[in-house]
């Protein structure tokens, strides 16, 4: 008879499709994961052609400005390393925003950050084109293990204009993958977008933010090409 309590145990049941439980003597040891969520898309070896064929990138086409992404170190850097999920039951009812993958979630008694940032979903956010896909927050806040955080170095590019480049963009094939729909973060960082100069970027803001719906969107890809 098979020991439960065993690595291998817990390896073969799930080979065999059986539901499958971490004991206690494991907890510390053992998580259960989908398959894609243990890939180290960090390497740049990996052929991220898996998972990014079904995006449809607008930006490749665009020549009018050298293309970028937020792997580039120079221009932002990605803070998921210091976001924290807390259950709603231990949040108290203080006076800092609690934000998730589509915006505030909540309330909490302590904060994280105190500055200013742009959200991007990882899982559960709003994926269709237009949509909340990224955001801005600013001030103190917390943030939980369901967006990414994005601190840009405005220097060389700011909140307003890296939340419209993946708002104009269509996630809705997420919802089709096994883990539910989620962004991981290596593939989001490997997204090629046009990147002009700070003043540029102002412009296209100041531009578009008059507009709405469709209008506003093909007028932002217009602006870019």
């Amino acid at each position: 008879m098979l020991n439960p309590e065993k690595l291998n145990t817990l390896i073969y049941n799930n080979f065999l499709g059986n539901t499958i439980s971490i004991p206690k003597s494991l907890d510390e040891y053992v998580e259960i994961k989908d398959f894609n969520e243990m890939l180290d898309f960090t390497d740049t070896k990996f052929d991220y052609r898996v998972y990014m064929q079904s995006l449809e990138n607008p930006y490749l086409e665009f020549t009018k400005y050298p293309l970028s992404s937020l792997s580039d170190e120079s221009i932002c850097e990605i803070l998921d390393h210091l976001r924290k999920p807390v259950k709603k039951s231990k949040r108290g009812s203080g006076d800092y925003i609690y934000y998730g993958a589509t915006g505030k979630t909540g309330m909490i008694n302590d904060f994280l950050f105190d500055e200013k940032l742009v959200l991007i979903g990882e899982d559960g956010a709003k994926w269709k084109r237009g949509e909340n896909t990224a955001f801005i927050i600013e001030g103190k806040s917390w943030v939980n293990n369901h967006a990414h955080i994005v601190r840009t170095k405005n220097d060389k590019l700011i909140e307003e204009y890296i939340q419209l480049i993946f708002a104009n963009l269509d996630f809705g094939f997420l919802k089709t993958r096994p883990n539910g729909g989620k962004l991981q973060k290596g593939e989001m960082m490997k997204i090629q977008f046009p990147l002009p100069d700070v003043e540029t970027q102002e412009e296209i803001v100041n531009e578009v933010s008059k507009l709405k719906g469709n209008e506003k969107w093909k007028r932002f890809e217009e602006l870019l090409k």
